[in-house]
């Protein structure tokens, strides 16, 4: 019998495109619809344990074949997303008070590691590419540059790739961290995908440990990640410390769901080839003049520009929404984003073509202020990060008492601590003109 809380959702989303994530993009047709019930047990005789899982048994036998997979030394299914896995992985590379460096456009989740450890951040601030404000690569001479303004640092943590596909060179990166005697960290929620195919890029192996989300570009259902170590000397510490920050009541569902992603990465490496396809017949068939299509390197992810038009992201994503029943993943001021995956289909892929098409008609040029998804400038840091949480700051000061993010991404904007600057402001007052409503997470 169906709750009405499934009815709900099927209703919802019976009539839409769904061009976010999850990866499976609910395509039963391809994936079947068996899950739930028949595996929904727990550790009971035979079914393995995730935190302590045996060589022969069925847990273990998954790790081993993701560690196979992705080239890895050990691979640990997360069925709390990458959130648990970047909260454990921060905390096996540091130790409380371990001064790092941080990629500034880095996730949420990695300001509340640094946060709990009390880590001592020195940040980069990713260079901005000009002609759609988005964030860019950082480069392997702006993590040198960081390592002379922080003092020991002992890990740098960054995000490869971001949101809309851009990577960082994490082998260059890497390098830089040895010549430090630091451990890397990668945030590579959003690249499951890569390294399977030579129609995309390479996942980044170069990390000491890297996080990936399978449910955001693989078929897997929602919540289920990998926590990846390419150091081996870091297996053991890593899963003790997901014994932290993940349930220790795992759903056996979800970890299905993995198995069966597993397989078909194993199996059925033509779906990149077709997948690759219909991209190419995508971007082949769409060239709007007015909006812009923004390129990065990973071509799954079709983020779709309205700078120097009437649109904004969020006019742009009701039109899509409304009127072609498109669902975006996630909108901006000036731009947003469609995640794809292997299963998507051409008909899919195919409405959104002509809904571009159809609203860059519509579309006309307007002039007006060019601003960049993120900051610019780093705001300074007043009060560490970690003592600002612990501090009774008031409102309406120069000095943040909370964090200020958008979601999605869930990057933050202003972190406790920073002062609440003149572009920050500006920034905040440009995303609410355009429809986008800040989050705003105080600390106390």
């Amino acid at each position: 019998m169906k709750t009405k809380f499934q009815s709900t959702i099927e209703t919802i989303t019976a009539a839409t495109i769904p061009m976010h994530m999850p990866g499976h993009k609910r395509n039963v047709a391809m994936l079947g619809d068996d899950l739930p019930y028949s595996v929904d047990v727990t550790e009971i005789d035979g079914a393995d344990d995730l935190h302590d899982p045996e060589d022969g048994g069925i847990i273990g036998s998954l790790c081993h074949k993701y560690a196979d997979l992705y080239k890895a030394k050990s691979a640990h299914p997360l069925i709390g997303g990458s959130t648990c896995g970047i909260l454990a992985g921060i905390r096996t590379l540091t130790k409380p008070g371990d001064a790092v460096i941080v990629a500034r456009n880095c996730h949420k989740s990695v300001w509340h590691a640094i946060e709990l450890c009390r880590l001592r951040p020195t940040c980069i601030l990713p260079p901005i590419i000009e002609e759609y404000g988005i964030c860019g690569t950082i480069k392997s001479a702006a993590v040198e540059d960081a390592f002379s303004r922080s003092h020991g640092a002992t890990c740098v943590i960054l995000t490869s790739p971001t949101y809309e596909g851009v990577i960082s060179d994490v082998d260059a990166i890497a390098e830089v961290c040895k010549k430090h005697s630091a451990a890397l960290f990668v945030d590579a929620a959003h690249g499951a995908h890569l390294g399977f195919s030579e129609h995309f890029p390479g996942f980044p192996r170069g990390a000491d440990i890297a996080v990936t989300s399978l449910h955001k570009t693989l078929p897997a259902l929602t919540q289920t990640a990998l926590g990846l170590v390419f150091n081996e000397k870091y297996s053991s510490r890593f899963a003790r410390n997901l014994g932290i920050f993940e349930t220790s009541s795992p759903s056996y569902i979800l970890m299905n769901s993995i198995a069966r992603c597993a397989d078909i990465l194993a199996d059925r490496g033509e779906l990149f080839d077709s997948y690759r396809a219909m991209l190419d017949e995508f971007y082949a068939s769409t060239n709007p003049e007015k909006l812009k299509l923004i390129k990065t390197d990973d071509i799954g992810k079709i983020s779709i520009s309205t700078r120097g038009t009437n649109f904004t992201g969020s006019s742009l994503a009701k039109a899509l929404r409304n009127r072609f029943h498109i669902e975006p993943e996630m909108v901006h001021s000036d731009y947003l984003l469609c995640m794809t995956s292997i299963c998507d289909t051409r008909e899919n892929l195919a409405a959104l073509s002509r809904a571009i098409t159809e609203l860059d008609a519509e579309a006309e040029y307007s002039e007006g202020r060019i601003y960049p998804s993120f900051i610019t400038e780093l705001p300074p840091a007043e009060i560490p990060l970690a003592d600002a949480v612990l501090r009774d700051i008031p409102d309406g000061g120069e000095i943040s008492n909370a964090y200020v993010w958008v979601y999605p991404p869930g990057i933050p904007l202003l972190l406790p601590g920073e002062r609440v600057t003149e572009e920050i402001k500006n920034h905040l007052e440009i995303l609410k003109i355009s429809g986008i409503s800040p989050k705003i997470i105080k600390t106390s």
